[in-house]
């Protein structure tokens, strides 16, 4: 399936290029073989044509843009049905959907008294003897698993919305008389269509179900969906436009935009989490727990009573050690980390997940496909706990009750009673804070990234999760606030949080984009974000320029002229760093680091003097701070006090606290003092020692200045660079 032939298609159709649009989908169809979806387009071209002929006659139609733009957002419709039937022919998921539909489309109006009749059949249950429940039981979700599985694929790969199917599947998914999960099964199924085409109508009922229903879970996967599937070039359907600003007068609804941009960097940190805990967090509690791994697998080390009497507080302190790592991993999920991806990424080839709709389905214990698991398991705990609790979302829960049945035969008896424990599962959430839109979305958020990681498939469909590019319809990527459709609302109005997030994640790149996106903003929060987002950039001028416009308007802007400072010393502007750092002492005369930053701009402008003198009562206030040190034996050093540079460097070099540059600048120093002999040993010293592959030469000719003013030439440079061996 070539994606690159039906952009090309949009692309005629954004500029209103409606005859090549047609003509270039002849191709596509003629592949098809599909007369339904080629006498639509021969309709289409009739209906053109018509506005041509009047045209030519010299008919005055008031109403030909509007018959012009309805012919525009007819032919988008065939080109998304013609998309989905080449995705039935050429994609594996596609084509499986298709078949188990079993080439006879699913009749809209069949679906709601049959999910209600599985309500009522569930509800009957209570009035049967037990020896019929269990079968009859089993009999009735396997059913309806089977249907409410065909209804999903039906609607996942269906082609687009009419006026009527939005507002019966609206009120159907809305409707109290239908099961919740099913419910929110459907909005996913809707969800998926739209990640692989935009619909109108299919994201009308998206927005519909959010703004009406009154379940938590239900309103998070229809806003999710809604959100994250709006198209970026919406010039054919102007009445998205509307409809996002609408939604956008709500202060909550922006809010809750906000929150869901930051979540999916979150979840897209997924694989980093993973490997924060297996490098810094795992290992602790192994090498401080009572468990050793052997080749038989996971064992109880055995008691050594001599450690008890020579160490009697070891164990305190291993607990201790144990207790602060599974802490640190309970502060990363309080965040919003997804901390169980990486171990549940490794269950996600089960059978169970070859079909889609089990993805998104909500976790039950009925399911039919857990049901040799839930045998396995009965008598214990875990069932309750993994339903109960809330540290999984509901793809790993289901992955969970799977894994555990291939291996609860071969468990320990005092592991079993561990798995029986409440404290098996980690980090058990509150029913309340279950019941939050903040965690709602986040576990269904982590249900959409484990798909579009891990399942095949995602093939077709465009990822929330990744960045822009050729693979992305929608241009907009994974920083979905970026999109135009939002820049010119609400939002703007919330956009510092946002920006305060990535900052501190240090997601510059994403950074930058949005605040490129919302350039027409005004706000001197985010004019400090372009000051800093230039800075990482490197561009200092332009940073300086940001930082300089706030401080116009509020000349003491303490972060303002922090920024100001750093990005004019970077930009070799000692004189104005001086002057800002200067300021920044007078507001906060005590704070060590703009005292360093301070004294380094005087000695770049020459005031050698006045910098020794600070940094002297630097070193007398605080001794130890060998960072003091090194500036201070420069600057004597730069300032021709050769004799008082070495005694520093000397100090400096037995502390026991040097550096491979503090062994060059000795070096400098005595050979500025005319000791050439022991200069040679310390370049030689720092040649070796030095990790950073730059060549000697180089790092001498940086000094040429000073080293003049000694007295030694370049050509003294060169020579002793060859001497080294450099």
């Amino acid at each position: 399936m070539n994606q690159q032939d039906f952009q090309q298609i949009r692309k005629h159709l954004y500029r209103g290029e409606l005859a090549v649009a047609l003509r270039q989908m002849q191709p596509l169809l003629d592949a098809l073989r599909n007369p339904k979806l080629h006498e639509r387009q021969q309709q289409l071209l009739h209906d053109y044509q018509l506005i041509i002929d009047y045209l030519r006659q010299g008919v005055n139609d008031p109403q030909r843009d509007e018959l012009y733009a309805r012919l525009l957002r007819k032919c988008d419709a065939l080109v998304y049905n013609i998309e989905t039937h080449t995705a039935i022919r050429d994609l594996r998921s596609f084509a499986d959907a298709y078949s188990r539909l079993g080439n006879h489309p699913i009749d809209m109006e069949q679906i709601k008294p049959k999910l209600e009749q599985f309500v009522g059949n569930v509800a009957l249950l209570d009035f049967e003897s037990e020896e019929n429940h269990d079968k009859l039981s089993a009999q009735i979700y396997q059913e309806h698993h089977e249907w409410i599985s065909t209804v999903f694929d039906a609607i996942w790969i269906s082609e687009t919305w009419g006026k009527g199917d939005e507002d019966y599947c609206s009120e159907l998914i809305l409707s109290p008389t239908i099961d919740i999960n099913d419910a929110l099964l459907l909005t996913s199924a809707i969800t998926l269509s739209l990640f692989f085409h935009f619909d109108l109508r299919k994201s009308e009922t998206l927005l519909r179900v959010c703004q009406e229903t009154t379940d938590v879970a239900l309103r998070q996967r229809a806003f999710v969906g809604w959100a994250l599937t709006l198209p970026a070039n919406s010039q054919l359907y102007p009445q998205v436009k509307s409809m996002v600003s609408t939604f956008c007068e709500n202060v909550q609804h922006v809010s809750e935009l906000i929150e869901l941009q930051m979540q999916i960097y979150l979840c897209m940190n997924a694989e980093n989490d993973h490997a924060e805990i297996q490098r810094d967090i795992m290992p602790n509690i192994i090498n401080h727990s009572n468990l050793k791994i052997t080749r038989f697998g996971i064992e109880e080390k055995d008691d050594d009573p001599l450690e008890d009497i020579l160490h009697p507080e070891a164990a305190d302190h291993a607990m201790e050690a144990v207790e602060q790592s599974f802490q640190k991993m309970l502060d990363m999920q309080k965040a919003g980390a997804d901390i169980y991806f990486g171990g549940f990424s490794q269950m996600k080839r089960f059978p169970f997940f070859y079909r889609t709709s089990n993805w998104f389905e909500p976790f039950y214990v009925n399911h039919p496909e857990l049901r040799s698991s839930v045998e396995k398991l009965k008598g214990s705990q875990l069932m309750r706990h993994i339903f109960e609790s809330g540290p999984f979302c509901d793809s790993d829960k289901y992955s969970f009750v799977l894994a555990m049945k291939s291996v609860i035969d071969r468990i320990p008896d005092n592991m079993r009673e561990m798995i029986n424990s409440e404290d098996m599962l980690g980090a058990v959430m509150t029913p309340e804070e279950m019941l939050t839109p903040v965690y709602k979305r986040r576990m269904y958020l982590q249900d959409l990234y484990r798909f579009f990681r891990l399942s095949d498939a995602k093939a077709g469909l465009r990822n929330p999760f990744s960045s822009p590019d050729d693979e992305n319809k929608n241009g907009v990527g994974e920083l979905f606030l970026a999109n135009k459709l939002f820049l010119h609302t609400a939002v703007g109005s919330q956009l510092v949080t946002l920006c305060s997030f990535l900052a501190k994640r240090k997601l510059f790149q994403p950074l930058q984009r949005l605040l490129d996106a919302y350039q027409d903003v005004d706000d001197i929060h985010l004019l400090y974000y372009r000051g800093f987002a230039a800075h990482q950039s490197q561009d200092y001028p332009l940073a300086k320029k940001f930082y300089q416009q706030i401080l116009q308007q509020q000349p003491e802007h303490k972060k303002a002229l922090q920024g100001f400072a750093k990005a004019c010393y970077f930009d070799g502007d000692y004189a104005e760093a001086a002057d800002a750092y200067e300021q920044l002492l007078a507001i906060a005369p005590d704070h060590i680091p703009t005292q360093k930053k301070y004294c380094i701009c005087l000695i770049n402008t020459g005031r050698t003097e006045e910098a020794a003198k600070r940094l002297y009562q630097l070193d007398f206030e605080k001794p130890g701070d060998w960072d003091v040190v090194r500036i201070l034996a420069w600057t004597l050093l730069v300032g021709g006090k050769q004799a008082q540079a070495q005694t520093e460097y000397r100090r400096l070099l037995a502390s026991g606290k040097k550096r491979a540059e503090d062994v060059l600048n000795a070096a400098l120093c005595v050979w500025a003092g005319g000791n050439i002999a022991e200069a040679v040993t310390m370049l030689s010293e720092y040649q070796k020692s030095s990790t950073t592959g730059k060549k000697l030469l180089a790092e001498l000719l940086k000094e040429k200045e000073m080293l003049s003013t000694y007295g030694i030439s370049v050509y003294q440079i060169i020579m002793m660079a060859d001497a080294i061996g450099s």
